[in-house]
């Protein structure tokens, strides 16, 4: 749902599109072993690129003693582990200095994942292609109707007002007609949300799993759900109460989509609820303490290398999530498949007036200050006290922290106590392996 561009350009994209959508489709069905000669051909020609291109993957690939012809997909041990701590060390060195002129222009994103471990990737062209395809390819999963009244709720972007627009933005208005679309603030309360979803009457929504949980809260209080007959979950972890909840309230599944802004789609839930990973695109490991990929059934971190990102090397990138390996799923797709994703987990921050909404910290406004936060987490103690927590090299000054506070303000109001506790370490990780950037302890 992007501003329109020139019509010659958007029927080019809309072929390459329809193309890349009937390939994936196609080596769905291929079985894990043909995938995995596919990946291993494109992972040694995306490690020949970097070691030429990228000074940081260049170092790491020497220190390990790797040659680019010794590596497959089937065993990755050979390639360095990268860590959000290495991209952030390495800075610029991280992206490569030219990039093939058939992959597009060159993109960025800063996130932090469900880590408060800032980064920034760049990205390709081809990159967004694979997202924007994996997302069509995904309402064919699950026979939605591009005609429907689709409702999103959001942060940023597009969604950083409330709007309704007369269909579903790009790429889906390109390749046929489609229903409205109602846009929301994820900083909206969520009875705002509410009211307006009551009016607009979707029969598919588009939100986070704790923003969700509150909507359905409402509903069941009220006894006046919507018309849903799709709920796509994005951005958190979607737990099993969560499920069962959606489908007392609204009779209907989760469909859930695990991704990330630095990879785009790692992984989809199909018709039987298994999560596929997109392996026409990634290689997406699951290792455990000692490095080694998990048995079935078993839990580890989720390591993850994009096949088709030649701005920068996102090659074994532990990504902070962990998840546990699925079987062969009865559907039949040849998809290497997980069977629970775990992390990526935030809350709703409470308001001293009782409202609830998703809270927007300031991290996209940290590259304005003059001292770097290696990571951070926020915690709401208390209805008025909310604390940041930083990971930082040197100690800060009183104007520092100000300065940080003053940013916090402005993304979470003036309704709270804001304090700053720095440290020079990493954070502890929970029991479960989560690690939330905001935590509401308030009950």
């Amino acid at each position: 749902m992007t501003d329109e561009p020139k019509p010659d350009l958007v029927k080019q994209r809309m072929i390459m599109l329809r193309d890349m959508v009937a390939e994936l489709n196609h080596l769905q069905w291929y079985q894990p072993a043909k995938l995995q000669q596919i990946q291993t051909m494109k992972l040694r020609a995306l490690v020949n690129h970097h070691a030429v291109n990228t000074v940081y993957f260049q170092n790491s690939l020497k220190a390990a003693g790797t040659r680019p012809q010794d590596v497959t997909a089937a065993d990755m041990s050979r390639l360095p582990l990268l860590t959000r701590r290495d991209i952030q060390s390495a800075g610029e060195d991280f992206f490569a200095r030219s990039v093939p002129e058939s992959h597009g222009k060159i993109g960025e994103v800063k996130t932090s994942g469900s880590t408060g471990e800032f980064v920034k990737i760049k990205a390709t062209d081809v990159v967004s292609h694979f997202f924007h395809a994996f997302n069509v390819q995904e309402n064919m999963w699950h026979n939605r109707n591009l005609k429907m009244k689709l409702c999103v709720i959001k942060a940023g972007g597009v969604y950083a007002e409330t709007t309704r627009k007369s269909n579903w933005g790009l790429p889906y208005a390109a390749m046929g007609e489609t229903g409205e679309v109602q846009l929301i603030d994820i900083t909206l309360d969520v009875e705002e949300q509410n009211k307006i979803i009551q009016e607009f009457q979707p029969e598919y929504l588009l939100t986070y799993p704790n923003n969700m949980r509150a909507l359905l809260e409402i509903w069941q209080r009220d006894g006046n759900p919507p018309p849903l007959k799709h709920f796509k979950s994005v951005g958190e972890t979607v737990s099993d109460e969560l499920r069962a909840f959606v489908l007392k309230v609204l009779g209907i599944a989760v469909e859930d989509v695990y991704s990330s802004q630095e990879v785009g789609s790692i992984a989809h839930t199909c018709y039987y609820g298994t999560y596929h990973t997109m392996d026409q695109n990634l290689i997406v490991e699951i290792l455990d303490t000692d490095n080694q990929p998990v048995a079935v059934g078993e839990t580890g971190r989720v390591v993850i290398t994009d096949l088709h990102n030649y701005a920068s090397p996102v090659i074994r990138y532990d990504i902070g999530d962990y998840a546990a390996r699925g079987a062969e799923c009865q559907c039949g797709r040849g998809l290497q498949t997980l069977v629970k994703v775990k992390g990526r987990e935030r809350n709703l921050i409470c308001h001293p007036d009782g409202s609830r909404h998703w809270p927007q910290v300031g991290m996209y406004r940290f590259d304005n200050l003059d001292f770097i936060i290696r990571r951070y987490q926020v915690v709401q103690h208390s209805l008025t006290d909310i604390e940041y927590r930083i990971v930082v090299d040197e100690p800060i000054t009183q104007a520092q922290e100000s300065a940080l506070i003053a940013l916090a303000q402005a993304a979470m109001g003036d309704n709270f106590t804001y304090r700053v506790s720095q440290q020079p370490q990493d954070f502890a990780v929970n029991p479960n392996g989560k690690f939330e950037e905001f935590v509401c302890k308030i009950k």
